[in-house]
C-alpha cells in the first residue's frame, strides 16, 4: 500500500488550484481547493471525485449490485482505509497518475434498493488509470481527467455504465446549470431531471465557485464490445 498522500498544485487567477489524494481512499480524489474553498465532499468512500463501473453481471443492470469503485467498498464508509488498492502513483507539479484495483462497491451478501450483490468478493479485478493535469494551454482553472479501465478477460457483460468521472460536491452548491450548446451559455436546471445529455454546472448562490464536467463522446468506428 502506498501509505502517504499526494499533492498538486498549479496557479489559477488569484489562487492554487490545490488536489490531494490520501491513502484512505485508494488514489481517488480527495480534496480539490481553490481561493480557499472545498469542492469535494469526501465524507465516506462514495463522494469523491472519483470513477467506477456499473456492469449488468448475468441480468440487467440493477443498482450497485456489480460496482468496482474507486475510492472503495459501502463498508469502509468514513474509516481512514479502503477495500481498493493502490497500486501504482505518480505526483509531480501540475500532474497526478494513479492506478487502482477498484473494490467492488457491495459486499457479497449485501443489497442495493433491495437487489442482492452479483459480486462473490470484495474485490474486483478491474483496474482503473487515470492522468490528470491541472491547467490547459490559456486555460489554467480546467482539470484535464484521462481515464483507462482494463475489465478483466474472464467476465462477460453484455451492458456496462462507465462512470468515467463524477464530482460530489459540498451542499453548498446548490444552484443547478447546463451548458445549452446551442445558445452557448449556461442555462438553469432543476434537481429532477436525472442524467443529462448536456454538461452539467453546480454553483454556490453567490456565483463565485462552481465546477462541471465536459466530455467529448469519441468512439472508434470499429469498437466491439458492451457499450
Amino acid at each position: 500500500m502506498l501509505s502517504t498522500e499526494s499533492v498538486i498544485r498549479a496557479p489559477a487567477g488569484p489562487s492554487e488550484i490545490v488536489i490531494t489524494t490520501t491513502p484512505r481512499l485508494a488514489g481517488a480524489i480527495h480534496s480539490l481547493t481553490w481561493n480557499g474553498k472545498e469542492f469535494i465532499d469526501s465524507h465516506d468512500h462514495g463522494r469523491q471525485l472519483q470513477s467506477a463501473i456499473n456492469c449488468d453481471a448475468g441480468g440487467p443492470i440493477a443498482a450497485e449490485t456489480f460496482n468496482p469503485t474507486e475510492a472503495g467498498s459501502r463498508d469502509d464508509g468514513a474509516g481512514l482505509t479502503s477495500t481498493s488498492r493502490l497500486l501504482h502513483r505518480i505526483a509531480h507539479g501540475n500532474q497526478l497518475q494513479t492506478t487502482t484495483q477498484m473494490a467492488f462497491w457491495l459486499a457479497p451478501g449485501q443489497t442495493s434498493h433491495d437487489q442482492p450483490a452479483r459480486n462473490i468478493s470484495r474485490f474486483s479485478n478491474h483496474l482503473l488509470t487515470k492522468r490528470v493535469t491541472i491547467g490547459e494551454p490559456g486555460l489554467p482553472q480546467v482539470l484535464r481527467y484521462d481515464v483507462t479501465f482494463s475489465l478483466p478477460a474472464d467476465e462477460q457483460h453484455r451492458h456496462v455504465v462507465f462512470e468515467a468521472l463524477t464530482g460530489y460536491m459540498p451542499a453548498e452548491f446548490d444552484i443547478f446549470l447546463r451548458f445549452d450548446p446551442k445558445e452557448r451559455r449556461l442555462v438553469p436546471l432543476s434537481d429532477g431531471p436525472g442524467e443529462q445529455a448536456d454538461p452539467v454546472v453546480l454553483s454556490t448562490a453567490d456565483g463565485q465557485f462552481a465546477m462541471g464536467i465536459v466530455a467529448e463522446e469519441s468512439l472508434p468506428a470499429d469498437l466491439r464490445g458492451p457499450r
